[in-house]
Protein backbone atom coordinates (compact mmCIF):
# COMPACT_ATOMS: atom_id res chain seq x y z
CA UNK A 1 0.00 0.00 0.00
CA UNK A 2 2.76 2.46 0.49
CA UNK A 3 3.13 2.92 -3.63
CA UNK A 4 0.46 5.78 -3.34
CA UNK A 5 2.68 7.85 -0.92
CA UNK A 6 4.60 8.40 -3.95
CA UNK A 7 2.15 9.59 -6.39
CA UNK A 8 0.54 11.69 -3.39
CA UNK A 9 4.11 13.31 -2.92
CA UNK A 10 4.60 13.70 -6.73
CA UNK A 11 1.02 15.06 -6.98
CA UNK A 12 1.41 17.51 -4.34
CA UNK A 13 4.08 19.21 -6.66
CA UNK A 14 2.87 19.30 -9.74
CA UNK A 15 -0.10 17.85 -11.63
CA UNK A 16 -0.10 14.26 -12.27
CA UNK A 17 -0.29 12.66 -16.14
CA UNK A 18 -1.24 9.49 -17.42
CA UNK A 19 2.60 8.60 -17.64
CA UNK A 20 2.24 8.89 -13.80
CA UNK A 21 0.06 5.46 -13.49
CA UNK A 22 1.43 2.26 -12.98
CA UNK A 23 1.15 -0.13 -15.87
CA UNK A 24 -1.70 -2.79 -14.95
CA UNK A 25 -0.25 -6.23 -14.26
CA UNK A 26 -0.19 -8.78 -17.70
CA UNK A 27 -2.92 -10.68 -15.98
CA UNK A 28 -5.50 -8.13 -15.52
CA UNK A 29 -5.25 -6.55 -19.50
CA UNK A 30 -8.03 -6.89 -21.30
CA UNK A 31 -6.50 -8.44 -24.13
CA UNK A 32 -5.29 -11.70 -22.09
CA UNK A 33 -8.78 -11.83 -20.06
CA UNK A 34 -10.81 -11.49 -23.60
CA UNK A 35 -9.09 -13.49 -25.60
CA UNK A 36 -8.95 -16.23 -23.11
CA UNK A 37 -12.64 -15.86 -22.17
CA UNK A 38 -13.48 -15.59 -26.02
CA UNK A 39 -12.24 -18.78 -26.39
CA UNK A 40 -13.78 -20.74 -23.63
CA UNK A 41 -17.06 -19.23 -24.95
CA UNK A 42 -16.25 -20.59 -28.46
CA UNK A 43 -16.41 -23.83 -27.21
CA UNK A 44 -18.93 -23.60 -25.26
CA UNK A 45 -20.94 -22.59 -28.11
CA UNK A 46 -19.66 -25.62 -29.66
CA UNK A 47 -20.54 -27.68 -27.60
CA UNK A 48 -24.26 -27.18 -26.84
CA UNK A 49 -24.67 -27.04 -30.65
CA UNK A 50 -23.35 -30.76 -30.62
CA UNK A 51 -25.57 -31.52 -27.28
CA UNK A 52 -28.90 -29.71 -29.28
CA UNK A 53 -29.05 -27.09 -25.61
CA UNK A 54 -28.61 -23.65 -24.76
CA UNK A 55 -25.25 -22.28 -24.23
CA UNK A 56 -24.72 -20.91 -20.78
CA UNK A 57 -22.63 -18.06 -20.26
CA UNK A 58 -22.90 -18.87 -16.38
CA UNK A 59 -20.93 -21.63 -16.99
CA UNK A 60 -18.21 -20.17 -18.80
CA UNK A 61 -17.76 -18.10 -16.30
CA UNK A 62 -17.30 -20.45 -14.08
CA UNK A 63 -14.87 -22.64 -16.62
CA UNK A 64 -12.56 -19.51 -16.37
CA UNK A 65 -12.92 -18.14 -12.66
CA UNK A 66 -14.47 -20.96 -10.61
CA UNK A 67 -11.14 -22.71 -9.17
CA UNK A 68 -10.20 -19.30 -7.90
CA UNK A 69 -13.74 -18.46 -6.70
CA UNK A 70 -14.01 -21.78 -4.66
CA UNK A 71 -11.12 -21.16 -3.02
CA UNK A 72 -11.34 -17.93 -1.64
CA UNK A 73 -14.87 -19.19 -0.93
CA UNK A 74 -13.28 -21.90 1.18
CA UNK A 75 -10.72 -19.71 2.57
CA UNK A 76 -13.23 -17.31 3.78
CA UNK A 77 -15.84 -19.73 4.98
CA UNK A 78 -13.17 -21.86 7.20
CA UNK A 79 -11.98 -18.69 8.96
CA UNK A 80 -15.14 -16.96 9.35
CA UNK A 81 -16.32 -19.99 11.38
CA UNK A 82 -13.05 -20.76 13.48
CA UNK A 83 -12.11 -17.06 14.38
CA UNK A 84 -15.96 -16.09 15.27
CA UNK A 85 -16.61 -19.36 17.22
CA UNK A 86 -13.00 -18.62 18.86
CA UNK A 87 -13.95 -15.04 19.61
CA UNK A 88 -17.10 -16.08 21.63
CA UNK A 89 -15.12 -18.76 23.32
CA UNK A 90 -12.50 -16.78 24.69
CA UNK A 91 -15.50 -14.18 25.70
CA UNK A 92 -16.78 -17.08 27.85
CA UNK A 93 -13.91 -17.95 29.71
CA UNK A 94 -12.98 -14.13 29.82
CA UNK A 95 -16.01 -13.77 31.83
CA UNK A 96 -16.35 -17.16 34.37
CA UNK A 97 -12.56 -15.70 35.30
CA UNK A 98 -13.78 -12.84 36.56
CA UNK A 99 -16.43 -14.54 38.24
CA UNK A 100 -13.70 -16.23 40.28
CA UNK A 101 -12.55 -14.46 42.75
CA UNK A 102 -9.53 -17.19 43.10
CA UNK A 103 -8.58 -17.48 39.30
CA UNK A 104 -5.04 -16.46 38.27
CA UNK A 105 -5.00 -12.97 37.29
CA UNK A 106 -1.95 -14.33 34.43
CA UNK A 107 -4.53 -16.30 33.15
CA UNK A 108 -6.96 -13.31 32.39
CA UNK A 109 -4.08 -11.29 30.68
CA UNK A 110 -3.54 -14.03 28.56
CA UNK A 111 -7.08 -14.54 27.46
CA UNK A 112 -7.31 -10.62 27.02
CA UNK A 113 -4.60 -10.54 25.05
CA UNK A 114 -5.93 -13.72 22.74
CA UNK A 115 -8.91 -11.90 22.34
CA UNK A 116 -7.64 -8.86 21.13
CA UNK A 117 -5.41 -11.44 18.35
CA UNK A 118 -8.25 -13.36 17.43
CA UNK A 119 -10.18 -9.94 16.48
CA UNK A 120 -7.03 -8.25 15.05
CA UNK A 121 -6.86 -11.36 13.26
CA UNK A 122 -10.53 -11.60 12.24
CA UNK A 123 -9.97 -8.12 10.16
CA UNK A 124 -6.50 -8.87 8.57
CA UNK A 125 -8.04 -12.01 6.97
CA UNK A 126 -11.29 -10.23 5.72
CA UNK A 127 -9.79 -7.44 4.62
CA UNK A 128 -7.33 -10.05 2.37
CA UNK A 129 -10.15 -11.99 1.47
CA UNK A 130 -12.12 -8.44 0.19
CA UNK A 131 -9.32 -7.56 -2.13
CA UNK A 132 -8.83 -10.72 -3.51
CA UNK A 133 -12.47 -11.18 -4.19
CA UNK A 134 -12.62 -7.00 -5.45
CA UNK A 135 -9.29 -8.57 -7.51
CA UNK A 136 -11.64 -10.99 -9.34
CA UNK A 137 -14.65 -9.74 -9.93
CA UNK A 138 -12.55 -6.91 -11.52
CA UNK A 139 -11.20 -9.48 -13.86
CA UNK A 140 -14.60 -11.19 -15.13
CA UNK A 141 -15.68 -7.52 -15.46
CA UNK A 142 -13.08 -6.48 -17.64
CA UNK A 143 -13.18 -9.74 -19.85
CA UNK A 144 -16.56 -9.56 -19.75
CA UNK A 145 -16.66 -6.22 -21.48
CA UNK A 146 -14.04 -7.08 -24.03
CA UNK A 147 -16.38 -10.08 -25.02
CA UNK A 148 -19.09 -7.79 -25.27
CA UNK A 149 -17.54 -4.96 -27.04
CA UNK A 150 -16.00 -7.70 -29.71
CA UNK A 151 -19.88 -9.04 -30.14
CA UNK A 152 -20.81 -5.48 -30.57
CA UNK A 153 -18.85 -5.49 -33.47
CA UNK A 154 -20.15 -8.61 -35.51
CA UNK A 155 -23.45 -7.86 -34.60
CA UNK A 156 -25.78 -8.78 -38.02
CA UNK A 157 -27.44 -6.36 -39.67
CA UNK A 158 -31.03 -7.52 -37.91
CA UNK A 159 -29.78 -8.46 -34.72
CA UNK A 160 -28.35 -4.43 -34.79
CA UNK A 161 -32.17 -3.20 -35.39
CA UNK A 162 -32.61 -5.40 -32.43
CA UNK A 163 -30.52 -4.35 -29.87
CA UNK A 164 -30.30 -0.56 -29.70
CA UNK A 165 -27.11 1.50 -28.16
CA UNK A 166 -28.02 2.32 -25.06
CA UNK A 167 -28.79 -1.58 -24.24
CA UNK A 168 -24.97 -2.11 -24.77
CA UNK A 169 -23.76 0.83 -22.71
CA UNK A 170 -26.25 -0.25 -20.57
CA UNK A 171 -24.59 -3.80 -20.05
CA UNK A 172 -20.94 -2.54 -19.89
CA UNK A 173 -21.79 0.38 -17.91
CA UNK A 174 -24.27 -1.31 -15.23
CA UNK A 175 -24.47 -4.80 -15.76
CA UNK A 176 -21.16 -6.35 -15.83
CA UNK A 177 -20.55 -3.55 -12.50
CA UNK A 178 -22.46 -6.53 -10.43
CA UNK A 179 -19.54 -8.83 -10.86
CA UNK A 180 -17.34 -6.48 -8.45
CA UNK A 181 -19.69 -6.63 -5.31
CA UNK A 182 -20.81 -10.42 -6.47
CA UNK A 183 -17.77 -12.03 -5.58
CA UNK A 184 -17.37 -10.18 -2.32
CA UNK A 185 -20.56 -11.84 -0.78
CA UNK A 186 -21.77 -14.77 -2.94
CA UNK A 187 -19.49 -17.02 -0.87
CA UNK A 188 -21.65 -15.97 2.57
CA UNK A 189 -24.67 -17.99 0.65
CA UNK A 190 -23.29 -21.18 1.83
CA UNK A 191 -21.07 -19.29 4.63
CA UNK A 192 -24.35 -18.32 6.28
CA UNK A 193 -26.20 -21.68 7.14
CA UNK A 194 -22.90 -23.68 8.29
CA UNK A 195 -21.97 -20.96 10.64
CA UNK A 196 -25.34 -20.34 11.88
CA UNK A 197 -25.38 -24.33 12.75
CA UNK A 198 -21.88 -24.39 14.64
CA UNK A 199 -23.05 -21.10 16.99
CA UNK A 200 -26.47 -22.99 17.42
CA UNK A 201 -24.54 -25.87 18.83
CA UNK A 202 -22.36 -23.48 21.16
CA UNK A 203 -25.54 -21.79 22.12
CA UNK A 204 -26.86 -25.37 23.32
CA UNK A 205 -24.42 -26.04 25.33
CA UNK A 206 -24.99 -22.62 27.35
CA UNK A 207 -28.81 -22.90 27.04
CA UNK A 208 -29.87 -25.83 25.60
CA UNK A 209 -33.13 -25.75 24.05
CA UNK A 210 -34.08 -22.30 24.45
CA UNK A 211 -31.42 -21.43 21.80
CA UNK A 212 -33.57 -23.20 18.82
CA UNK A 213 -36.68 -20.83 19.53
CA UNK A 214 -34.04 -17.92 18.93
CA UNK A 215 -32.25 -19.37 15.95
CA UNK A 216 -35.95 -20.29 14.49
CA UNK A 217 -36.80 -16.66 15.08
CA UNK A 218 -33.82 -15.97 12.72
CA UNK A 219 -34.95 -19.01 10.31
CA UNK A 220 -37.97 -17.73 9.97
CA UNK A 221 -37.40 -14.51 8.18
CA UNK A 222 -34.73 -16.12 5.68
CA UNK A 223 -38.59 -17.39 3.09
CA UNK A 224 -39.33 -13.93 3.64
CA UNK A 225 -35.65 -12.41 2.19
CA UNK A 226 -35.92 -15.31 -0.32
CA UNK A 227 -38.96 -13.95 -1.49
CA UNK A 228 -37.76 -10.43 -1.68
CA UNK A 229 -34.45 -11.54 -3.38
CA UNK A 230 -36.85 -13.18 -5.94
CA UNK A 231 -38.92 -9.55 -6.52
CA UNK A 232 -36.06 -7.56 -6.38
CA UNK A 233 -34.49 -10.02 -9.42
CA UNK A 234 -37.83 -9.20 -11.33
CA UNK A 235 -37.48 -5.43 -10.12
CA UNK A 236 -33.92 -5.39 -11.71
CA UNK A 237 -34.68 -6.61 -15.13
CA UNK A 238 -37.36 -4.31 -15.58
CA UNK A 239 -35.17 -1.31 -14.25
CA UNK A 240 -33.15 -2.68 -16.80
CA UNK A 241 -35.44 -2.47 -19.40
CA UNK A 242 -36.22 0.80 -18.56
CA UNK A 243 -32.99 2.38 -19.09
CA UNK A 244 -32.55 0.52 -22.19
CA UNK A 245 -35.61 2.19 -23.59
CA UNK A 246 -34.52 5.64 -22.16
CA UNK A 247 -31.07 5.82 -23.55
CA UNK A 248 -32.73 4.72 -26.80
CA UNK A 249 -34.79 7.51 -26.63
CA UNK A 250 -32.44 9.81 -25.98
CA UNK A 251 -29.82 8.63 -28.69
CA UNK A 252 -32.68 8.94 -31.30
CA UNK A 253 -33.99 12.75 -29.68
CA UNK A 254 -30.32 13.80 -30.05
CA UNK A 255 -30.22 12.06 -33.43
CA UNK A 256 -33.31 14.09 -35.08
CA UNK A 257 -32.73 17.53 -32.57
CA UNK A 258 -32.37 19.55 -35.76
CA UNK A 259 -36.11 18.20 -36.90
CA UNK A 260 -37.31 18.79 -33.74
CA UNK A 261 -36.18 22.26 -33.56
CA UNK A 262 -37.47 23.01 -36.93
CA UNK A 263 -40.95 22.04 -36.08
CA UNK A 264 -41.10 23.56 -32.19
CA UNK A 265 -41.56 19.55 -30.75
CA UNK A 266 -40.10 20.28 -28.03
CA UNK A 267 -42.41 20.68 -25.48
CA UNK A 268 -43.91 17.38 -27.10
CA UNK A 269 -40.65 14.97 -26.83
CA UNK A 270 -39.44 16.89 -23.32
CA UNK A 271 -42.47 15.29 -22.11
CA UNK A 272 -41.62 11.61 -23.74
CA UNK A 273 -38.38 11.91 -21.74
CA UNK A 274 -39.50 12.93 -18.79
CA UNK A 275 -42.17 10.18 -18.88
CA UNK A 276 -39.68 7.19 -19.96
CA UNK A 277 -37.38 8.67 -16.79
CA UNK A 278 -40.16 8.44 -14.46
CA UNK A 279 -40.41 4.96 -15.38
CA UNK A 280 -37.23 3.91 -14.88
CA UNK A 281 -37.49 5.59 -11.40
CA UNK A 282 -40.44 4.50 -10.16
CA UNK A 283 -38.80 0.58 -10.59
CA UNK A 284 -35.23 2.08 -9.25
CA UNK A 285 -37.36 3.47 -5.93
CA UNK A 286 -39.35 -0.54 -5.72
CA UNK A 287 -35.78 -2.03 -5.89
CA UNK A 288 -34.42 0.41 -2.42
CA UNK A 289 -37.77 0.02 -1.25
CA UNK A 290 -36.75 -3.80 -0.99
CA UNK A 291 -33.31 -2.73 0.44
CA UNK A 292 -34.18 -0.94 2.90
CA UNK A 293 -37.12 -3.59 4.07
CA UNK A 294 -33.98 -6.23 4.10
CA UNK A 295 -31.72 -4.38 5.96
CA UNK A 296 -34.07 -3.31 8.36
CA UNK A 297 -34.17 -7.00 9.06
CA UNK A 298 -30.69 -6.61 10.69
CA UNK A 299 -31.67 -4.01 13.10
CA UNK A 300 -34.18 -6.11 14.76
CA UNK A 301 -33.88 -9.74 13.89
CA UNK A 302 -30.94 -10.77 16.11
CA UNK A 303 -32.52 -8.82 19.26
CA UNK A 304 -35.62 -10.22 18.85
CA UNK A 305 -33.83 -14.01 18.47
CA UNK A 306 -31.79 -12.58 21.72
CA UNK A 307 -35.03 -11.71 23.35
CA UNK A 308 -37.14 -15.14 22.67
CA UNK A 309 -33.66 -17.21 23.98
CA UNK A 310 -33.97 -15.50 26.93
CA UNK A 311 -37.48 -15.34 27.82
CA UNK A 312 -38.00 -18.90 27.28
CA UNK A 313 -35.06 -20.30 29.02
CA UNK A 314 -36.39 -18.29 32.16
CA UNK A 315 -39.87 -19.91 31.50
CA UNK A 316 -38.19 -22.97 31.72
CA UNK A 317 -37.23 -22.65 35.20
CA UNK A 318 -33.35 -21.44 34.92
CA UNK A 319 -31.75 -18.52 36.56
CA UNK A 320 -30.64 -16.07 34.59
CA UNK A 321 -27.09 -14.44 35.00
CA UNK A 322 -25.22 -11.35 34.42
CA UNK A 323 -22.57 -13.81 32.87
CA UNK A 324 -25.24 -15.96 30.73
CA UNK A 325 -26.48 -12.98 28.97
CA UNK A 326 -23.71 -11.31 27.85
CA UNK A 327 -22.21 -15.09 26.69
CA UNK A 328 -25.23 -15.54 24.40
CA UNK A 329 -25.32 -11.93 23.11
CA UNK A 330 -21.67 -12.54 22.15
CA UNK A 331 -22.92 -15.54 20.13
CA UNK A 332 -26.12 -13.18 18.91
CA UNK A 333 -23.25 -10.74 17.74
CA UNK A 334 -21.68 -13.42 15.58
CA UNK A 335 -25.09 -13.88 14.10
CA UNK A 336 -25.55 -10.35 13.41
CA UNK A 337 -22.66 -9.79 11.82
CA UNK A 338 -23.39 -13.20 9.57
CA UNK A 339 -26.68 -11.70 8.50
CA UNK A 340 -25.38 -8.17 7.68
CA UNK A 341 -23.52 -10.25 5.03
CA UNK A 342 -26.02 -12.89 4.27
CA UNK A 343 -29.43 -10.72 3.29
CA UNK A 344 -26.79 -8.13 1.13
CA UNK A 345 -25.75 -11.45 -0.62
CA UNK A 346 -29.12 -12.92 -1.89
CA UNK A 347 -29.74 -9.42 -3.18
CA UNK A 348 -26.55 -9.48 -4.83
CA UNK A 349 -27.00 -12.38 -6.26
CA UNK A 350 -30.38 -12.51 -7.80
CA UNK A 351 -29.08 -9.23 -9.43
CA UNK A 352 -26.10 -10.96 -10.79
CA UNK A 353 -28.12 -13.70 -12.17
CA UNK A 354 -29.98 -11.24 -14.23
CA UNK A 355 -27.34 -9.43 -15.37
CA UNK A 356 -25.80 -12.75 -17.02
CA UNK A 357 -28.83 -13.75 -18.19
CA UNK A 358 -28.85 -10.39 -20.56
CA UNK A 359 -25.44 -10.78 -21.34
CA UNK A 360 -26.08 -14.34 -22.29
CA UNK A 361 -28.97 -13.14 -24.31
CA UNK A 362 -26.93 -10.33 -26.31
CA UNK A 363 -23.95 -12.55 -27.15
CA UNK A 364 -25.97 -15.51 -28.83
CA UNK A 365 -27.46 -12.68 -30.88
CA UNK A 366 -26.63 -13.40 -34.77
CA UNK A 367 -23.65 -11.96 -36.25
CA UNK A 368 -22.38 -11.12 -39.42
CA UNK A 369 -20.63 -13.44 -41.65
CA UNK A 370 -17.01 -13.12 -41.61
CA UNK A 371 -15.19 -12.00 -44.68
CA UNK A 372 -12.68 -14.11 -45.78
CA UNK A 373 -8.45 -13.30 -45.46
CA UNK A 374 -7.23 -11.70 -48.70
CA UNK A 375 -4.61 -14.39 -49.85
CA UNK A 376 -2.32 -11.96 -51.82
CA UNK A 377 0.44 -9.67 -50.21
CA UNK A 378 0.34 -6.31 -50.75
CA UNK A 379 3.80 -6.09 -52.10
CA UNK A 380 2.77 -8.62 -54.98
CA UNK A 381 -0.51 -6.75 -56.21
CA UNK A 382 1.27 -4.65 -58.25
CA UNK A 383 2.50 -7.75 -60.24
CA UNK A 384 -0.72 -9.20 -60.23
CA UNK A 385 -2.91 -8.96 -63.90
CA UNK A 386 -7.08 -9.48 -63.49
CA UNK A 387 -8.52 -10.54 -66.94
Amino acid sequence: MFWIFEIVKKGLKQDLNFIDLYNILNEDSSELLGNKLQKIWNNELINSEKKNQKPSFLYTLFKMFGSTFVFWGIYIAILEIILNISIGSIVRYIISYFESSSADNSIKIYLLIGLVILLVLRIVTFCVYEMAAAHLGMKIRIATSNLIYKKALRLKVSSMHQTSTGQILNLISNDVNRFDFGMILLPFLWIGPIETAVVTYFLWQEVSVSSLFGVSTLVMFIPLQLWLGSKKSGIRLKCAKRTDDRVHLMNEIISGLQAIKMYTWELFFDNIAKSSRKKEINEIKKSFYINGISYSFILFNTRLALFVTLFVYILIGNNLTASKVFVITSYYYILQRLIQLFLPSISVGAESLVSVKRIEDFLLKEEKERQPKNLIKASDAKNTTIN
